[in-house]
């Protein structure tokens, strides 16, 4: 089974409690005990292999590990015979190029499942790939693929299409949804509402202060994004460098002043100031949340600003250790102490339950509406008693 590093030990939970028979091991340096590091010589590596060799000498095993590691052991892993191969989160092989993804697809069995909220984010051939590992060929070649189904639907959804291709986009696609229909059980949050709360979601429009407006302002009208609009600097450059002033314009001056006593001051962010003010009222109330954004550098003037408040607060990204990461999810969804969870989209966004929390705040959108569809999610799962709210803060006047 392999899944992101977060949700090892979650699987490796839920796999004891439904399936206590199986005998769950996991293929991942967090999980290395010291006494095992210590037999391999201090090696990682050959610590590895051993617990991929118990786990293969075991009947009933089965080997929880991350799409890193598949990668980095490819040779061992591909030479063993499995009886089945299952990917949690599989959008993660949407890329038919990745090193990743042709590693996942030379796996030796037959019988495969993947498991994904998202399994087309940008472009059809990400669902091209994830068949292609669950059936190879069913598809047909990727080139195969584009030239049938992905070009004819993409250039029918265009505004200018012609009768003709609008009508070509709807018989490929008509027959598309019939081939993968089969293989494709797509279980909506309806089936299951009877075992849910209520939940709403809200955009709060927030004002740039001064500073941020004169600095939206300057940079707009600088050479840089001059550059921009004739093709000569990409464009994405100029998007994040607008993302951090109207985020907050410490992010552009972090390597100089991030020691600095005034650096994330929220008086000098939109944003900030109402991100405090929705904090403090969700505290008063009675709520717990979930506090998401895009970067650790953003996280880092959160967490000054909810520890400035004196709230009690936990915190996971990138950085956060592998074997750590479910202690700080029982901490919180077990403890009502613990008000707000900072956390990262990507690593607190993907599968993990925090049903702790009834209120759920995206201080900034990901490029991917997907990845926040994902971190909207985590709070309003089975297990939620509480209905739950989902704000959104966008900054007004501002692309």
């Amino acid at each position: 089974m392999v899944c992101p590093a977060t949700m090892l030990r979650q699987w490796r939970r839920e796999l004891r409690a439904w399936a206590p028979r199986l005998n769950a091991t996991i293929l991942h340096e967090s999980a290395v005990s010291s006494q095992a590091l210590a037999d391999a010589n201090g090696n990682k590596k050959n610590a590895r292999l051993r617990l991929l060799r118990d786990c293969i000498a075991d009947a009933k095993g089965v080997l929880l590990t991350t799409y890193e590691h598949v990668r980095l052991m490819r040779d061992q892993l591909l030479s063993v015979r499995w009886g089945y191969a299952i990917l949690d989160e599989g959008h993660k092989i949407r890329n038919p190029d990745a090193d990743v993804t042709i590693c996942a697809k030379q796996l030796q069995t037959v019988h495969r499942l993947i498991m994904t909220g998202a399994p087309i984010q940008n472009r059809l051939s990400e669902l091209w790939s994830l068949f292609d590992f669950c059936f190879p060929g069913k598809l047909g070649t990727l080139p195969v693929f584009q030239a049938q189904f992905a070009v004819p639907i993409q250039l029918g959804g265009y505004s200018n299409a012609s009768q003709q291709q609008v009508m070509t986009a709807y018989r490929c696609a008509t027959m598309l949804k019939d081939l993968i229909a089969p293989y494709l059980l797509r279980r909506m949050k309806a089936d299951v509402d009877i075992d849910l709360p209520k939940k709403t979601e809200q955009v709060l429009f927030c004002p740039m202060t001064g500073e941020q407006r004169e600095a939206y302002r300057s940079y707009v009208h600088s050479r840089d994004v001059e550059e921009i609009l004739e093709g000569r600097r990409e464009a994405l450059g100029g998007i994040d460098v607008l993302r951090k002033i109207v985020n907050h314009p410490d992010l552009l001056e972090r390597t100089t002043q991030a020691h600095s006593e005034k650096y994330g001051e929220p008086e000098r962010s939109g944003k900030l100031l109402v991100t405090e003010k929705v904090l403090g009222l969700w505290r008063t109330q009675g709520h717990r949340c979930l506090l998401f954004s895009q970067t650790q550098q953003m996280l880092d003037i959160l967490e000054a600003s909810v520890a400035k408040a004196g709230y009690t607060y936990r915190r996971m990204d990138g950085t956060t250790p592998v074997s750590h990461r479910m202690r700080l999810i029982d901490e919180f969804n077990g403890d009502d102490d613990v008000f707000v969870f900072l956390l990262t989209t990507k690593v607190g966004g993907l599968g993990v339950n925090l049903t702790g929390a009834d209120r759920v705040l995206l201080y900034d959108p990901d490029w991917n509406p997907s990845t926040d569809a994902q971190a909207r999610e985590r709070a309003w799962r089975i297990g939620q008693t509480k209905e739950v709210t989902v704000y959104r803060l966008v900054t007004a006047g501002t692309i």
